[in-house]
Formats: C-alpha cells, sequence, structure tokens
C-alpha cells in the first residue's frame, strides 16, 4: 500500500495491510493530530464458534485482569496484549487442553486501553479493555 491514500470516517478499521499507517485526525474546530503506527500482522477479527467462550475481567480493570478460555475440545493457542501504539507489552502460549484460566497481573503497565489478542485454530478475537 506504499504512496496509496486509505480515507475513512470510521473509528474502527478492519482488514489492513501489514504496513507503515500515517493516521491524521482533524477535530471540528479543524485541530490536526498525526501519529504513524505499523501494522505487523493480520488484523482480521473473527468470532469464536459456537461452543467457545472466552471472558475478560474486570473491564475496566485496577490492574490485575482474569482471562477464561473454554472450547468444546483441546485446542493450543497464543495470547498477546498491545497497547495503542501497537506494541506488544504481554505474549504467552496456551497449551493444549480444553480450559485455559490466567490471572494476568498489568499494574506494571500504565493507565490506557489495551487490546488482548487471542488466535485458536486459526482465528483471531480481539477485545479491548482499560487499565486505570
Amino acid at each position: 500500500m506504499s504512496g496509496d491514500t486509505l480515507f475513512s470516517m470510521e473509528e474502527d478499521l478492519s482488514g489492513l495491510a501489514a504496513c507503515t499507517y500515517i493516521l491524521t485526525v482533524i477535530d471540528s474546530n479543524g485541530c490536526v493530530a498525526m501519529d504513524t503506527f505499523v501494522v505487523d500482522h493480520s488484523t482480521a477479527v473473527q468470532e469464536l464458534p459456537e461452543g467457545y467462550d472466552f471472558v475478560l475481567f474486570p473491564n475496566p480493570s485496577s490492574g490485575v485482569v482474569h482471562i477464561e478460555l473454554r472450547t468444546p475440545h483441546a485446542l493450543a493457542g497464543e495470547l498477546e496484549i498491545y497497547d495503542l501504539r501497537g506494541e506488544r507489552v504481554w505474549e504467552q502460549s496456551l497449551p493444549l487442553e480444553r480450559e485455559h484460566r490466567l490471572r494476568l497481573d498489568l499494574r506494571s503497565q500504565p493507565a490506557g486501553i489495551y487490546l488482548l489478542r487471542l488466535v485458536v485454530s486459526e482465528r483471531v478475537l480481539v477485545r479491548k479493555f482499560l487499565l486505570q
């Protein structure tokens, strides 16, 4: 997409190709803010099939986040947490099991919005959460 322009009025974009992007935001007063971000993996988000359960709580969190994943049969997966700059701040492989329960201590991370990315059985699921 080098040199191409993508114009959108949408708050959330999906299906972005791996590339470096420049985000320009212009508010109703004409003020402009710009930032650069890198998409270095697929951003396609899919829902998990029936029989799967994925829960992240509490949201918002004071720093400790609980994750529960249940599947109808044993599956391995990957969990990653990204800040809004697109930097991975945490990652863990999930062993081949039907049920996963994790307690993540993220108190060392600054307050803000984070994205939890779960990859299971070639499906990607993303949950947004807030650290206060």
